[in-house]
């Protein structure tokens, strides 16, 4: 009796384990959805971000071309506009009203044939084998006009380079204001829409990322309720095993004392022999 009383505790305290180790394992379990679920939020959030900062970083290095840009066309358009004057100065200088050492009306009748009629119209002299030299014009042609030597032709290149130096002296430094202005104005609007357009890439994703919360949000509090329930439902599962695991020790306690009461009973009685009753009989 007492060793099938020991048995039932025995059984439940085991139960009491099992449900124990049950509830370790269900809450491990969810445990571990619930930091995946939170891990997953994470990697589409930092995603969002990424492309957001690859979009800004885009839009970070446009800006900066855009001062390069602005900056070179500035220069460019000055430049052109100096080349311009230069053009406009060379072209004024006439070589027909110029004195040219050496450079007659006639001579001036020949290059004017082979289209010298401008400092504009050739850009120098160049020698071919021998002492042959050729007016070297700026459509890229070479002519020898008749009557043009060494000399004379050395003397014409001096004048154009004199032409050239004096309209060099009065070349534009800067651009005048308003051309600047539209430039400028150009890039400001390109600017603008840059950052209009960084703007709108904040607000997206900003906008992503309100929506991934919230589809999350969902899944958190799901498992919260789960947890929750799987909580109370262990809570109820160990208040029952621990209430047979009492009532097992109780009755294996109730049975040990029974033991000992009725060993210590028939302890009182283990003198009495058949031989000390005649003996109490007879002296009675």
């Amino acid at each position: 009796m007492v060793t099938a009383a020991e048995r039932s505790a025995s059984k439940a305290e085991k139960e009491r384990r099992a449900v124990e180790q049950r509830e370790r394992q269900a809450l491990e379990k969810i445990g571990k959805r619930s930091n995946e679920a939170r891990e997953s939020e994470q990697k589409e959030l930092h995603a969002a971000e990424a492309r957001l900062a690859a979009h800004l970083s885009n839009i970070g290095s446009q800006t900066q071309s855009l001062q390069s840009a602005e900056t070179t066309e500035i220069g460019n358009t000055l430049r052109a506009l100096q080349d311009q004057h230069l053009l406009t100065q060379l072209t004024a200088a006439s070589v027909r009203s110029a004195t040219i050492q050496g450079i007659g009306q006639a001579l001036k009748g020949a290059l004017a044939a082979n289209g010298v009629t401008t400092a504009a119209d050739f850009t120098g002299i160049s020698y071919a084998a021998g002492s042959e030299v050729f007016i070297n014009l700026r459509n890229g042609r070479r002519v020898h006009p008749i009557g043009i030597g060494q000399v004379k032709a050395i003397a014409l290149e001096t004048w154009r380079r004199e032409v050239e130096a004096r309209a060099r002296r009065t070349l534009p430094s800067l651009l005048p204001p308003a051309q600047v202005q539209a430039i400028s104005i150009k890039y400001a609007q390109r600017r603008q829409s840059l950052a209009q357009e960084e703007h709108n890439a904040r607000a997206e994703v900003a906008v992503q990322q309100n929506q991934i919360r919230k589809r999350w949000a969902g899944v958190h509090v799901a498992i919260a309720s789960e947890l929750s329930e799987t909580r109370d439902r262990f809570l109820q599962e160990r208040a029952r095993a621990d209430l047979r695991l009492s009532s097992a020790r109780r009755e294996a306690r109730d049975v040990t004392w029974q033991q000992v009461s009725a060993k210590r009973e028939l302890g009182a009685y283990r003198e009495v022999t058949y031989v000390s009753y005649c003996t109490r009989v007879v002296r009675g």
